[in-house]
């Protein structure tokens, strides 16, 4: 399969993930009224879900340098199709937490194991870019689904729009099987012991002080936007009192500015050293959530505001990741599946501390949350000018001048 073909096809598996968080998330409001759920009630499936990711993510990326990509990319996907169909045939909320679960499993599997066939199959030289477009392309189909899925629940029940998504995965699976051709080159192969894991490569990772600092950036970078995708639905249903639809029109203004962010990642990373994109993410992100918190503290806040002001968080956000993800591969392990693998499990328990602070948060007073965005948008400012400053050998400010790998 040539590379053009490879990066249309890791673009759908890569949107997984978010196809299966947004539909879930976009029912929040028609969910609520069918089993007349609280804001903690549905919390929990969210918090169970991100914390079973963390598990998922971690076996996934060193199965896959053991068992090859497109072996474990079949098993996920079959686990995202089996959640899909628990979830629309559910007559409680409890059955809709099971194929949640059972839908994590599945879906964790998606931007890890794209990640690392992008790896696979480009230079280092190019991942930025190709991580931007990536970043960029994966927001198209969940952009959309959420306002869709809002218009579909008028005249609908969210149960039917569980049985299409069971569908949409259903294609996934046969694209994979049929067109999809194993990208790794060289399978561990390990001589003693009944594990499947290598551990001496994850192990040797917590001593690559580059490699976590950059896993630190994404992790710190993508908890703010899981801060949006977490608090959202509550913030407009509940703070601002809105329709159906709000969550999906803020969502697509919002993942208009990752789509944006995402290009200027990858039109930038031709020039720029990936550690400057991240500093120039990092203050934008951090700009703009002090803002949301003057007009928050002000009372002045509403869904206008609040959606403009998190367009440029997540642009920040997306300048930043496409590097942050670029560095992390390139200073992590050989076993590329594996460093993969550890850097998205720390994201994601970073990810899971954050829903569950999300979960306490007084809707009726949205000041909480904001201050929440604002902390982790600071924190991730203060790691980047770590990076910036601890690793001067890392690379010039001008890409075309840097002629010498560190």
């Amino acid at each position: 399969m040539g590379h053009s073909k490879a990066f249309y096809l890791l673009a759908c598996i890569a949107s997984i993930g978010p196809i299966g968080i947004q539909t879930y998330l976009a029912s929040y409001a028609a969910m609520a009224e069918s089993f007349q759920l609280s804001p903690s009630e549905y919390q929990w499936v969210l918090s169970a879900s991100v914390i079973i990711s963390v598990f998922a993510i971690f076996c996934y990326g060193p199965l896959s340098d053991r068992f090859g990509r497109k072996p474990l990319l079949i098993a996920g996907l079959t686990l995202f199709f089996l959640g899909s169909l628990i979830i629309a045939i559910a007559n409680s909320f409890w059955l809709v937490g099971v194929g949640r679960m059972i839908q994590v499993c599945g879906t964790s599997c998606g931007y890890l194991l794209a990640r690392a066939i992008a790896k696979d199959l480009y230079d280092e030289n190019v991942l930025t870019k190709v991580l931007g477009l990536l970043g960029m392309s994966l927001m198209f189909v969940p952009l959309s689904l959420p306002y869709l899925f809002g218009l579909a629940l008028i005249n609908t029940s969210w149960n039917i729009m569980f049985f299409i998504l069971s569908g949409i995965i259903f294609v996934f699976i046969l694209m994979i099987f049929f067109l999809m051709k194993e990208t790794l080159k060289q399978k561990i192969v390990l001589t003693s012991g009944f594990t499947a894991i290598h551990w001496p490569s994850i192990w040797a990772l917590k001593y690559n002080s580059k490699f976590l600092a950059f896993t630190f950036s994404n992790s710190l970078a993508l908890s703010i936007y899981f801060a949006f995708l977490m608090g959202a639905p509550h913030i407009l249903h509940i703070s601002f009192q809105g329709e159906l639809t709000d969550y999906g029109e803020s969502y697509f203004i919002i993942g208009l500015g990752y789509i944006f962010g995402s290009y200027l990642a990858a039109l930038l990373s031709k020039y720029y050293a990936d550690q400057y994109l991240i500093l120039v993410g990092a203050i934008l992100a951090t700009f703009s959530s002090s803002v949301l918190v003057g007009i928050a503290w002000l009372a002045s806040l509403n869904q206008m505001t609040f959606t403009a002001l998190y367009f440029f968080i997540s642009l920040g956000i997306s300048l930043s990741l496409p590097a942050s993800y670029s560095s992390a591969a390139k200073y992590g392990s050989s076993n590329v599946g594996t460093s993969t693998s550890v850097n998205l499990t720390i994201e994601a328990i970073f990810c899971s501390a954050v829903t569950l602070l999300i979960g306490f948060v007084d809707y009726d007073n949205p000041i909480f949350y904001t201050i929440i965005v604002f902390i982790l948008a600071l924190s991730f400012l203060t790691n980047s000018v770590f990076i910036l400053v601890k690793f001067k050998d890392y690379g010039k400010f001008m890409k075309l001048s840097d002629t010498s790998e560190n």
